[in-house]
């Protein structure tokens, strides 16, 4: 799911449907994509999230499609 400065994509948002995500389905993967651009604070956040844990990758938009999809592929 895509992160932005703005709702209804603002991190905090994002995270609590993963955790609404996760109750009901535990082995589901939670990906984030940001614009690494944008926003520093955002972009920290987002890597704070990866490090707690919280979310299992988190990818920047600026890369080629192609990566996305060999990224999601992997998990």
């Amino acid at each position: 799911m895509e992160v932005t400065p703005f709702t209804p994509w603002q991190l905090l948002e994002r995270m609590s449907m993963q955790a609404k995500v996760k109750k009901e389905l535990p082995l589901c993967k939670y990906i984030l994509l940001v614009d690494e651009k944008i926003d520093k604070e955002i972009m920290d956040n987002v890597k704070w999230s990866r490090k707690q844990g919280l979310i299992d990758a988190f990818l920047f938009t600026s890369v080629p499609e192609s990566y996305l999809t060999a990224v999601v592929d992997s998990l």
